[in-house]
């Protein structure tokens, strides 16, 4: 019951947002489902082309919301002509939850998981909403097992998850967009500043960077803790990481 109220509520939650584009949503969770399926059930060379063409289907969808426009401008440009543009909006997090689903397959087609056999679980996976439109990106391998498992819920983990959703809020409303209105002023007018002045706006938008999305990632690990759920900490030291973890 508390996966079926869950994912229910992570799709109201997006399609609040994107009432039409939740169809899209739905579509990849049926093709990254399906696809998971086919690629561990194919043998020799046809997991690759399964892992390809279910890839392929999946990244088309984000390559036509967020360079279509794109393309066709460029196209006008170098031809003369007058292609009208579509003007397609981008979903909202259509590049996590694409990304995730790239990752659900291909760790499927490395055998280091095993697909699930529930559609609810995949569902569940792909759009829990506290990291389904800025992340954290979270690996089947580490998220679908607690499922299975329904860890309680304890008091500790309710506060201690409530305490990272301040933290994120603080680092998200407080600091990063208050530096962001200074940065925002600084490159609106570059030449209206000294050397110094934009040095300052650089560096400063490092740091609006890096708490912008260290205060989503603060959010969503707190949010998912308080229904019980652990997400791996990814974003401690963006700047100096030089290998996936």
């Amino acid at each position: 019951m508390k996966n079926w109220v869950l994912t229910i509520l992570s799709l109201v939650f997006y399609a609040w947002g994107e009432p039409i584009c939740v169809l899209l949503l739905i579509v990849q969770a049926l093709v990254g489902y399906a696809g998971g399926l086919i690629v561990q059930e194919a043998r020799n060379q046809a997991r690759k082309l399964a892992l390809g063409l279910t890839a392929t289907v999946i990244l088309s969808m984000l390559a036509v919301f967020k360079y279509t426009d794109f393309f066709l401008a460029n196209f006008n440009l170098l031809t003369g002509m007058n292609v009208p543009l579509p003007g397609l909006a981008l979903p909202i997090g259509i590049s996590f939850y694409t990304f995730r689903t790239i990752s659900y397959i291909t760790d499927v087609y490395r055998q280091k998981i095993t697909p699930t056999d529930s559609l609810l679980e995949y569902v569940f996976f792909l759009t829990f909403f506290p990291c389904l439109v800025a992340g954290p990106i979270t690996r089947a391998s580490e998220f679908l097992p607690q499922l299975r498992q329904q860890p309680d819920t304890t008091p500790q983990m309710v506060y201690g998850g409530l305490w990272l959703v301040i933290i994120g809020i603080i680092k998200k409303a407080i600091v990063a967009d208050y530096i962001a209105q200074y940065c925002n002023i600084a490159f609106g007018n570059p030449t209206g500043y000294s050397g110094v002045e934009l040095l300052a706006a650089i560096i400063g938008y490092a740091i609006q960077i890096y708490f912008d999305f260290s205060g989503y990632s603060d959010m969503a690990i707190g949010l998912g803790r308080m229904f019980g759920f652990h997400f791996l900490e990814n974003f401690t030291y963006p700047f100096l990481c030089n290998r996936a973890t």
